[in-house]
């Protein structure tokens, strides 16, 4: 599916954004699964596809004239294909000339799937006698969240709802954020049902929840929830993170932190991407922007990571596979970022990028106001101009 998607987008025509340096056949579905970025080049002596200047120039608004121009396609942990042109002037200034995102995934119809259909078939409503039930009084404020976003999941108002009715229930309890930290209303089970399922706002913004009755119990399954299967983080990788002696809504340790980014998978890690919303006993901060940065840490000997906190630093050209593949992913990320077109370059096929570059952390934390910060480089010094930090405050999300 994947494939045929990037095969539509490629014949289309919609990634020739440089003319006809990006034609098909210099993007391949492979490569790209493979997570081999493609590149186009304004030099015709590197050894990839070439961007006519001219062509190039006519593209962008309003045109202008270029000293430099490199483009680079790329599949993100989104599984969004991501084509973006840098240039530098004639005058030095440089900056990101063109961007575009399509989404792989993507459905136009507006038809339920066989799985929707058989998930509304699977629903039943409570009969009148549950519907009537009236909930147990309590105390009408809700406690404080247990989690860094201060948000409640669903098996916070699930539990309630139990509590308050001895209905026994049972849902799934993915770790996303459902609603602020407040009890539903609802003075009866029937009230606080159509409550639940009307919840709408910027934390989750999905369909209704699928409920179902059946022998005297609640079932709830997630909109939409066979979608956030790969994207959940398993509890065997949090549940140890969460349970150290920490005062809360403090950060974890840096090597925590740096296990995190190595346990998990790149499914996993664009849900971290996506904001405020999620579950989670600590804080994350900018985790997910230099989770690449924390994997090359993470995945080095204690010798090694001493070197690398010493001010020596670790050469990149003689470290194992799996670390010059996470600095390749980190490096790249980087240099788009800030609009490097000479590393961007040095990251070509064929080219031995990492030859001089070495990876280096300084621990720049601050105790008094409870935050954590390092800065992770690659250069051929610790402070290298090319550099991504993890900065985690305590009680922030």
């Amino acid at each position: 599916m994947l494939k045929r998607s990037i095969r539509i987008l490629t014949t289309s025509g919609a990634l020739d954004i440089t003319g006809p340096a990006l034609r098909p056949i210099s993007i391949t579905p492979d490569t790209l699964l493979a997570g081999i970025p493609c590149f186009a080049s304004m030099v015709r002596t590197d050894q990839v596809p070439h961007i006519d200047p001219e062509v190039a120039s006519s593209k962008l608004s309003p045109p202008v004239k270029k000293a430099d121009c490199v483009a680079v396609v790329r599949l993100t942990e989104g599984l969004t294909l991501q084509t973006q042109v840098l240039v530098t002037l004639e005058d030095g200034a440089s900056g990101g000339g063109m961007g575009n995102s399509w989404p792989l995934i993507r459905s136009t119809s507006d038809a339920p799937t066989p799985l929707q259909k058989a998930m509304r078939t699977w629903s039943h409503d409570p009969g009148e006698a549950m519907l009537g039930l009236v909930l147990k009084p309590g105390a009408s404020q809700a406690p404080p969240s247990e989690f860094a976003s201060k948000l409640f999941g669903r098996a916070q108002h699930l539990m309630y709802l139990a509590d308050r009715t001895a209905i026994p229930i049972t849902g799934d309890a993915f770790r996303t954020g459902f609603t602020p930290a407040a009890w539903l209303p609802g003075k009866t089970v029937g009230e606080w049902l159509q409550s639940y399922k009307t919840v709408k706002n910027m934390y989750y913004s999905g369909g209704a929840d699928y409920v179902r009755s059946q022998d005297g119990w609640l079932l709830f399954k997630r909109n939409l929830w066979w979608q956030k299967l790969e994207k959940e983080i398993p509890e065997r990788i949090l549940v140890p993170l969460e349970s150290g002696r920490r005062e809360p809504g403090a950060p974890l340790s840096f090597e925590s932190y740096c296990r995190l980014a190595t346990a998990i998978s790149p499914t996993q890690a664009s849900a971290i991407n996506q904001g405020i919303g999620i579950l989670f006993r600590f804080p994350v901060g900018t985790f997910a922007a230099a989770r690449d940065a924390l994997s090359v840490y993470g995945l080095l000997s204690e010798g090694e990571r001493s070197a690398v906190l010493g001010g020596e630093g670790v050469d990149l050209a003689h470290a194992s596979p799996d670390v010059q593949a996470s600095a390749f992913k980190a490096l790249l990320q980087l240099s788009v970022h800030t609009h490097d077109i000479p590393i961007v370059r040095a990251m070509f096929p064929g080219s031995t990028y990492l030859r001089g570059f070495r990876f280096f952390a300084a621990d720049l934390s601050n105790a008094i106001n409870k935050e954590l910060k390092y800065m992770l480089s690659f250069g051929t010094a610790l402070r290298s101009p090319d550099f991504l930090l993890l900065q985690v405050t305590a009680n922030g999300r």
